[in-house]
């Protein structure tokens, strides 16, 4: 087990250690499927219009044609990599993680990296239990995506943490292929809950 025991800051204790169990908890794709076959079937539906000259399709490919093709493109390619990654790498990506909650932080150490990289629960506002099948599954923690009347900005928002996060500030953690996710789950709320309650008196 990773020590994580000296990277804790002052009043901060471990409420929480664990290493992610390869191969446990839920790999259903069937949604994933269901968005390939549906983008599948757009796609197909677009080209027919082409080819046949109906309805919108009649002024051939066009901006709207390439911008609705691209889109359904890039579901599948994202559907399409959650697939393999389930089925064939997620037990080599997780298999010498470690975990750890304390009553401030969401720690993560990654030995293949040999990188260490954490949270304040204070600011995850998503916390929620996914892949769960035999009292397995994965832990995520995410922050709460800032609003704005500007989709473009948010976008870019979006793309500039996910590409460029802070480990000592991450934007989402998730603990893969953990026992007991829920009480883990449980674990964090009640931490963040006694945070809040301290931050608000």
């Amino acid at each position: 087990m990773f020590d994580f025991s000296k990277y804790l800051e002052k009043d901060e204790k471990i409420l929480y250690q664990g290493t992610p169990v390869p191969g446990k908890g839920d790999k259903s794709i069937g949604m994933l499927i269901f968005i390939i076959v549906f983008m599948a079937i757009v796609q197909g539906l677009l080209i027919w219009s082409v080819v046949t000259g109906a309805g919108d399709g009649a002024n051939g490919v066009d901006l709207s044609f390439i911008i609705i093709f691209g889109v359904t493109l890039f579901f599948d390619g994202i559907a399409i990599y959650n697939i393999v990654y389930l089925k064939f790498f997620k037990k080599i990506a997780v298999k010498d993680d470690y975990f750890c909650i304390t009553n401030k932080r969401a720690l993560k150490y990654e030995s293949k990296k040999n990188k260490l990289v954490y949270g304040y629960l204070v600011n995850y506002v998503h916390i929620t239990c996914e892949n769960e099948k035999g009292g397995y599954g994965d832990l995520y923690m995410q922050i709460d995506i800032k609003e704005s009347d500007d989709a473009a900005e948010t976008l870019a928002y979006v793309k500039d943490i996910m590409r460029n996060p802070n480990p000592e500030n991450m934007p989402s953690i998730i603990f893969e292929c953990i026992e007991n996710p829920r009480n883990v789950r449980k674990i964090v709320k009640e931490a963040r809950d006694k945070i809040l309650e301290s931050n608000n008196k």
